[in-house]
């Protein structure tokens, strides 16, 4: 009977078309020829095959899909990024709807830089101010300030340079060190440093609720993935730190942001000092962002009822913040030398 039925294989029956009829059997017959055993054998590996392609050529399919339309969704979103990158010199001026003036108190027109300016870095940990210094200088300069990772939070609000990362503004806000910042190839860099343990708060906050201005909430200070936070942090804080804090003295200005909050005045005349704008000073608009100037995309003040730092923690902060504050030390008597140096080389060369 089981010949009599495989000998239907020459009518041109395939091997799933016997299968679904039941005709084949679970074990092969030991009577069943082998030649129509590796005919059956052959016939199902062909079926395999045919329909895994086809599943892969689905899979393919859908991915491609889901490609385009994240890629079109990105595209969109920078369409007028990318005609701020385009825009001619003679286009020049103000960018974006006219801002509140409790944003921008003292110049409400800002502009890129008409001649090639260096590329200056504004270096810092994330959480560590660096949206408030830009603001401040952009007010006394009149000059938009960019940076080297679009933030289309902080450009929506404002910061209409922030797409760009090239000699038409004055500084380049940046989180990076390394072989990133190597191969930005800044010339100078200002470097802003803010207590670990605030600067963390603040980079939690901005990570747990996606913005620039919210708070977290407390019970996410009790959970596995604060514990793991937080080492991480310490380091990074401390080997971005470190490394800026390695370069050439000479072009690396350092301002503390809790110095820049008691000090206003004094420290932003030392900043523009080092990016090369102090005869072009206007002291009254200086004048105005020390009394007037609060920040764009300030966290309002908050109370913590709770200590968010373990006794471990605090430990590793205290370890880091002594290895980066020697390294500001060494820094300062590192720069002193090197502009006694280079005064008495002018003093010797001169007749």
């Amino acid at each position: 009977m089981v010949r009599a039925r495989m000998t239907s294989t020459a009518d041109g029956l395939t091997w799933s078309e016997f299968e679904e009829a039941g005709l084949i059997p679970d074990e092969p017959a030991k009577g069943i020829p082998l030649s129509y055993r590796i005919s059956m054998y052959r016939e199902k590996v062909r079926f395999f095959l045919k329909s895994s392609l086809s599943q892969i050529r689905c899979k393919w399919f859908i991915t491609a899909l889901m490609l385009c339309i994240i890629a079109g969704a990105g595209l969109l979103s920078t369409l007028p990024l990318i005609r701020m990158r385009l825009i001619s010199p003679q286009e020049e001026g103000p960018i974006g709807p006219e801002l509140d003036p409790k944003m921008r108190p003292c110049r409400k027109i800002l502009n890129f830089s008409p001649t090639p300016l260096p590329k200056i870095a504004l270096a810092s940990f994330t959480g560590s101010g660096n949206t408030y210094l830009r603001g401040a200088i952009e007010q006394i300069t009149g000059i938009w300030t960019g940076s080297a990772v679009p933030d289309f939070q902080l450009y929506h609000g404002g910061f209409y340079g922030e797409v760009t990362a090239d000699s038409k503004v004055i500084v380049v806000k940046t989180h990076g060190y390394g072989k990133k910042a190597t191969k930005a190839n800044y010339k100078k860099v200002i470097l802003l440093v803010r207590k670990p343990e605030d600067a963390i708060l603040a980079k939690w906050n901005q990570y747990k609720t996606r913005t620039h201005t919210g708070i977290a909430q407390g019970d996410s200070y009790d959970t596995e993935e604060w514990r793991s936070f937080v080492p991480k942090s310490i380091e990074e804080w401390k080997e971005m730190n470190e490394y800026w804090l390695s370069q050439n003295p000479v072009t690396v200005h350092v301002v503390q942001f809790e110095e820049l909050l008691t000090n206003k005045k004094e420290e932003l005349l030392k900043v523009i000092d080092f990016l090369g704008f102090k005869d072009q000073l206007d002291e009254n608009m200086l004048n105005c962002v020390v009394e007037k100037y609060e920040g764009l995309f300030r966290r309002r003040k908050f109370k913590m009822d709770f200590e968010p730092y373990t006794p471990e923690m605090k430990e590793q902060i205290e370890n880091a913040r002594d290895l980066v504050q020697q390294a500001v030390e060494e820094w300062k008597f590192s720069k002193f030398d090197s502009v006694e140096w280079n005064g008495e080389d002018d003093a010797a060369a001169a007749p």
